[in-house]
């Protein structure tokens, strides 16, 4: 036995590889076996992810170690695989073959054992494994496939669960009643008696301004109380066993981004306390967007994220994107940012000791938003102003009841599994986030909220701003119109109690901003000239009830977001405030924008101009 050891060469080790041909220093070498022993992994995996050695050079290594080929210039990808089996393996079948033994030519980032036996069993032949770096295997992937994913992305939920699916645009049996029966009446009230017909309107629309306020104020009560969110402690994050970390896989949806943009993005990313070579970072950039590549190529991107072109298709959507994504993603856990985020370094951590106390139930832990640039101007103010509140303890209060949450744009981590079951986003609809923190419900899955925070830009600009406004409205809209669909169905899912919070959360959001400048309207002619009419739309019990909802909701309404920012460290907004009516106004006339988009062009994304606080902030 000792003979035949003795007469089989051993493997110089990817160590002594590098070390040789003046790739690796010793230094590196050091601090890369310190980090393997703090977190795991091969060595391999960390030299690429920490920069230290070009992935090339690392490859070249790693097949004269495997004793393997490495990709050819002239080896072309061919779909001998199942796409769902080669992007599950990461290996992509070549043209061509051995003429001695029939094999098939694949390649592959990490020929495991294991992996080399399913492509022999799928294949039905042989294997000649060639070695390449993820990026290009993704390349691979992409020339094959991208069509095809192309497809199914914009396809899964369209016609797996089509009544799910903002694509359909008509609306159902159930709504088209509730329209006609609508449609015939108020023509009826209008002729038969105008006073009384506008009377009930203004009685309907304050009841819904009442319940909301109500509700609002309810939820915030409940989330400003301890136990709102998931809160790890400094210790328990030290506790967590570094080796034991899962692979977490980072998206990035960009589309024409700056260098200055990018710059702080990649340096925010790289600032996150979490083993590198355990990131799966992939920037997601449309095939045509030659000024976001321009900008990486500028800037240099860490090692450890990898561009992912996606190929053209409709509709052109922030969720498409992020499905595309989704399918050559390599973690367990997925989470997203967008360009201008910067997130809190410890959240992915978080996230992980959260998701590891909780139920399986629970498929996202939602993280808070805030701005980096809250006084700016006025604009940014207000808007800093609005997301203290919304995150802080409206949002918590809805985990709290257990109402369904509307996710935000970002920083939301999910259990992948629990993705891949919902269909992931909807390409359709341009409010993708609050449209899955509602099919999660229905499907009975939960959000969490998590306590870190992730800082993002607050639009400094009204034309931008109203841009990026109308499309949320416009998602809004879609997201309220696809799930009352059937609305028995949707009681059954959801249970009464949830069903009334997301109609007031989502629908009354929208119905609220619609309604509001009417009777801002009708005040303004009131204080003017105080007509007759305008007295006799509000008798009685309803002139109390309408003057309660304009004073003390208001007023509540404004003090929360007080309570919010001085909770947030912003005492210094609180005079702004007082102007807040005003930017109600900008979003009243955000969704009557959304409103005409809605009919004229449903799945059109508006794209929010970033880094507009870097020429504008003052120093």
């Amino acid at each position: 036995r000792s003979a035949r050891n003795r007469s089989r060469p051993s493997r110089p080790s990817l160590a002594r590889l590098l070390l040789d041909a003046g790739a690796l220093s010793q230094r590196d070498l050091r601090a890369a076996l310190d980090e393997r022993k703090r977190s795991g992994g091969r060595l391999g995996e960390i030299i690429v992810a920490s920069g230290t050695v070009p992935v090339a050079t690392v490859t070249q290594a790693l097949a004269r170690q495997l004793r393997m080929d490495t990709l050819r210039r002239d080896d072309k990808p061919v779909p001998l695989l199942d796409a769902e089996d080669a992007r599950a393996w990461r290996a992509v079948a070549l043209s061509g073959s051995r003429r001695d033994s029939g094999a098939v030519a694949v390649a592959v980032a990490d020929p495991t054992p294991d992996l080399l036996a399913r492509l022999e069993e799928s294949l039905g032949r042989p294997v000649e494994p060639r070695l390449c770096d993820e990026a290009t295997l993704d390349e691979l992937l992409r020339c094959v496939y991208a069509d095809a994913d192309a497809k199914a992305v914009t396809r899964a939920l369209r016609e797996e669960a089509p009544e799910l699916s903002a694509y359909r645009t008509r609306l159902s049996r159930p709504q088209m009643l509730l329209a006609g029966v609508l449609g015939l009446m108020l023509p009826i009230g209008i002729l038969a008696d105008l006073n009384f017909t506008a009377t009930v309107f203004v009685g309907l629309s304050t009841a819904v301004f009442v319940l909301c306020t109500g509700f609002r104020i309810y939820a915030a009560w409940k989330g400003s109380g301890a136990g709102a969110t998931i809160d790890p402690r400094d210790q328990d994050l030290a506790a967590i066993d570094q080796r034991s970390l899962p692979v977490y896989t980072i998206l990035l949806p960009l589309y024409k981004e700056k260098p200055p943009t990018i710059r702080a993005l990649f340096e925010a990313l790289s600032a996150i306390d979490y083993p590198k070579h355990k990131l799966d970072g992939l920037l997601l950039i449309e095939d045509d967007d030659a000024q976001t590549r321009a900008a990486i190529d500028e800037v240099g991107r860490p090692a450890w994220i990898r561009p992912l072109p996606l190929p053209p298709g409709v509709p052109r959507t922030k969720p498409r994107a992020m499905c595309m994504g989704l399918r050559y993603a390599k973690g367990t856990l997925v989470t997203v940012y967008d360009a201008e985020d910067r997130p809190d370094p410890a959240q992915l951590k978080k996230a992980l000791w959260g998701f590891e106390r909780v139920d399986d139930s629970v498929a996202c832990l939602q993280a808070k938003l805030g701005y980096y640039n809250p006084r700016q101007n006025l604009l940014t103010r207000w808007f800093t102003l609005e997301y203290d509140a919304w995150f802080n303890i409206f949002l918590p209060g809805l985990h709290r009841i257990g109402a369904p949450i509307p996710l935000g744009g970002t920083s939301n981590h999910f259990r992948r599994s629990a993705l891949e079951t919902c269909l992931g986003w909807d390409p359709y609809n341009v409010t993708e986030d609050a449209d899955l923190g509602l099919r999660f419900a229905r499907l009975g899955f939960k959000t969490a909220m998590l306590e870190s925070t992730t800082a993002e830009e607050a639009n400094s600009r009204v034309p931008n701003w109203l841009r990026q406004r109308s499309r949320w409205n416009k998602g809004y809209m879609q997201t309220f119109l696809v799930h009352t669909r059937h609305p028995v169905t949707l009681l059954r899912e959801l249970a009464p109690k949830a069903t009334a919070a997301f109609l007031l959360t989502i629908g009354g959001a929208v119905v609220t901003a619609l309604l509001a400048p009417i009777f801002w309207l009708l005040l303004a002619l009131w204080v003017y000239a105080q007509p007759d009419w305008i007295s006799a739309l509000f008798p009685g019990p309803l002139y109390y009830a309408a003057s309660l909802s304009l004073v003390l909701g208001n007023f509540l309404l404004v003090f929360l977001s007080l309570c919010a920012a001085v909770a947030r460290g912003h005492d210094d907004l609180a005079p702004h405030a007082l102007l807040t009516p005003v930017y109600w106004a900008l979003m009243s006339l955000a969704a009557y924008v959304a409103l005409v988009e809605l009919f004229v062009r449903p799945s059109h994304w508006h794209k929010t101009e970033h880094g507009l606080h870097l020429a504008e902030e003052p120093a």
